[in-house]
């Protein structure tokens, strides 16, 4: 179907400015023009497209996908622009396929953060009977680059720099009008990185709009996370250029009921690993078992040297049950890694970022991280690793050290006068921290997530 009902233009402030009940209303009432527009151009129809969406997802996976879920792919079909939040385990990934399981002949192009995370989504679209390439440096041959040309594969993962590298062959390929017309969407996964990323990091993240200078500005565009706070949601839609006014927003929110959200106290800085022995299970002894973890640190050296100790706390007939991830071992270590992790064969991980974004697996039990991070959009998104099976009574768990609440001159302060704290955090973080209430309030509040949640976790800080 050639889309024709969204319009495209400088990103809006205005959607800002609504409510939630407000923002949800004009979001379905646009869809619904499109559909109306569609029909009389080209005879779409919602209900059939629909139908056979659900049909064939339960067919291939045994799942029966949401309304919202359908609302999205319909968003793909007709062209309209979408940004999406919803908290991990909510099921962002159905969405991209649905599509394909309607659409003849096109391709859906994923833009993902991490390696691992497409070829873990590679893997769950070929199981769905979808053919499915994740590109990066070491998979992108000259047979995988005829096959792509051919129309092998609906759906191609890929990170920014892969599109955007004018040195390669990849962008070409998207800018040629024959390719190009059978592109579905583009999906940006994890579009927090925008923000997150973008700045230094990986700058390609900044420069994603690029996409729609050089392809049809029919083609739709797709933004999903599960912690898009307002500012950086306006920040991601300048960077794609979507039109807030003519885009479908979807905002489920990113609460987790089933997590138990824990802030416990270092005695000292980076060098407190005792402040790990609570994983470390009573009457220690060769049978013990330890519960499902990943440790997450932003310091590969420091995530080592407390692995070091942990394992010196443990019988030596346990030690393999513990290890350390991250971006300085092999592709080969860390693909042996992640698959020993989620086959249970390793209890605890020891890790960093690079898996912690897109890492579904769905029985781990507690996640903690060690030192504040920095923000609340990276606690949440690695505490969202935990309890992804809704059965699970996960544990989050941050381990703050004492720089954060140390003040500058307090002896010699005066009432009124500003605080100033030896160790500056993002000051949403900070209050997530320090509150004597309801943390999922501070979450709300700075993820501007829908209302109705009632409040049912007790504070736990130790």
């Amino acid at each position: 179907m050639a889309p024709t009902t969204a319009q495209k233009g400088p990103p809006s402030q205005t959607t800002g400015l609504r409510s939630h009940e407000q923002e949800r209303a004009a979001s379905y009432a646009l869809l619904e023009k499109a559909r109306s527009n569609a029909a009389k151009e080209c005879r779409y129809n919602s209900q059939e497209a629909r139908r056979s969406m659900t049909e064939r997802c339960q067919q291939a996976t045994g799942l029966v996908p949401y309304p919202e879920q359908l609302d999205i792919a319909e968003c793909v079909i007709l062209g309209v622009d979408c940004t999406v939040i919803a908290r991990t385990g909510w099921g962002k990934t159905l969405p991209f396929a649905l599509p394909q399981f309607y659409l003849k002949d096109r391709i859906i192009i994923i833009q993902s953060p991490l390696n691992v995370l497409e070829v873990d989504q590679e893997t769950r679209f070929n199981k769905m009977g979808l053919s499915a390439i994740a590109l990066n440096s070491e998979t992108y041959t000259d047979d995988v680059h005829k096959a792509i040309v051919a129309g092998k594969y609906n759906i191609i993962l890929a990170g920014p720099e892969l599109c955007l590298n004018t040195e390669g062959r990849f962008r070409p390929l998207l800018r040629t009008p024959t390719f190009a017309k059978r592109i579905a969407a583009y999906i940006i996964d994890e579009a927090h990185c925008i923000t997150q990323w973008g700045d230094s990091f990986r700058t390609t993240y900044s420069e994603l709009g690029t996409l729609r200078a050089f392809t049809s500005l029919k083609i739709p565009v797709v933004a999903l996370s599960a912690t898009f706070p307002p500012a950086a949601l306006e920040q991601a839609r300048k960077s794609l250029l979507i039109n807030a006014d003519f885009a479908f927003h979807l905002n489920i929110g990113n609460d987790r009921p089933n997590i138990a959200w824990e802030v416990r106290h270092m005695a000292t800085g980076k060098s407190s690993y005792e402040s790990l022995a609570f994983l470390i299970p009573e009457n220690l002894n060769d049978d013990s078992q330890f519960s499902r973890t990943m440790v997450f640190f932003d310091d590969i050296s420091i995530s080592m040297k407390a692995r070091r100790w942990f394992l010196s706390q443990i019988p030596e007939s346990l030690r393999h049950r513990v290890k350390t991830y991250n971006s300085r071992m092999t592709a080969f270590a860390k693909r042996r890694v992640m698959k020993l992790f989620r086959r249970g064969k390793i209890d605890i991980l020891f890790t960093t970022e690079a898996a912690g974004m897109g890492c579904d697996i769905p029985d781990i039990e507690v996640v903690v991280q060690y030192m504040v991070p920095g923000s609340l959009s990276i606690w949440m998104q690695r505490a969202g690793r935990a309890g992804r099976l809704q059965s699970i009574k996960a544990r989050a768990v941050l381990l703050v050290q004492p720089s954060i609440f140390q003040e500058r001159g307090r002896a010699t302060r005066r009432e009124g006068d500003e605080i100033i704290h030896v160790k500056e955090i993002e000051e949403g973080l900070r209050r997530w921290i320090e509150t004597t209430e309801c943390r999922r309030n501070v979450s709300d509040v700075y993820f501007n997530n829908p209302p109705g949640r009632k409040c049912t976790s007790q504070l736990r800080q130790l």
